[in-house]
């Protein structure tokens, strides 16, 4: 019963919020490729780099770098640490993250665009004994995504289900939703939702409710933002059950 009040839930994120739109951008793929850490079906320009940079809780960091070819598929690479300003010596992670993104269909009128990707890069401390990371990768994904032109700015929606190949406490494929509401090109709002349903296993560190995410950003440049991040609104991580805070900087730029 559970499980079916999460997807309606999903749906709802999904499917009401454009009930409020009253017109549609013009056809051309989603520049933004990334909600939080949820991806999209944006892709990047053709011969184009993004750089990412991530600062969070326990002085931990993230950068992650890819590359776009053709608007049709992007490469990507990234690697973290934890406690790298704090007592004792740094963490690593034990492995980098690798990331891939192929576009199946462009951004229409009336349809959306649609995305299959792989990205094996989880969020916060690796635990070697359960194979995972804090957060779980989002693994092998399918993303549809969507923009939407309101009289103050712009929303783009995006949904898509995962299958994580962290699945030692969890193998259970999981949904996601994610919303930007962009004001005045410059100012952006941020929320994502992720129903877990691949971390509610007995052994897992989801307590088996809702991972929601939300934050505010500024685009300092057509290609360029910072975003202030407040990841686990719903605390539903067992082990630290506390909103905790994120700095995010993107740029794209051209070669």
């Amino acid at each position: 019963m559970r499980r079916y009040c999460s997807i309606l839930v999903f749906a709802a994120v999904v499917f009401l919020l454009p009930s409020r739109v009253i017109g549609q951008a013009p056809d051309q793929p989603p520049q933004v490729q990334y909600i939080v850490d949820k991806p999209t079906a944006g892709m990047l320009p053709d011969r184009s780099y993004m750089l990412r940079g991530f600062a969070g809780a326990e002085s931990s960091f993230l950068v992650g770098a890819a590359v776009g070819f053709k608007e049709v598929i992007q490469l990507g690479m990234s690697y973290g640490a934890q406690n790298v300003f704090d007592h004792g010596n740094p963490s690593a992670n034990d492995y980098p993250g690798f990331q891939i993104r192929v576009r199946l269909i462009g951004e229409a009128l009336r349809t959306p665009a649609i995305a299959l990707g792989f990205d094996s890069q989880g969020r916060g401390v690796y635990h070697a004994s359960l194979e995972r990371y804090d957060r779980k990768s989002t693994g092998f994904y399918a993303v549809a995504s969507k923009n939407f032109a309101l009289i103050l700015g712009e929303v783009s929606l995006h949904g898509g289900v995962s299958w994580s190949t962290e699945q030692k406490d969890d193998r259970d494929p999981t949904l996601f939703a994610a919303t930007e509401w962009l004001l005045f090109q410059r100012l952006s709002f941020l929320l994502a939702v992720d129903p877990a349903f691949n971390d509610n296993g007995s052994t897992s560190l989801g307590k088996g409710g809702f991972y929601i995410d939300a934050g505010v950003g500024w685009y300092f440049a057509e290609y360029a933002n910072v975003t202030l991040t407040f990841r686990d609104l719903t605390e539903n991580f067992g082990p630290v059950p506390d909103v905790s805070r994120e700095l995010q900087v993107n740029l794209i730029k051209s070669f």
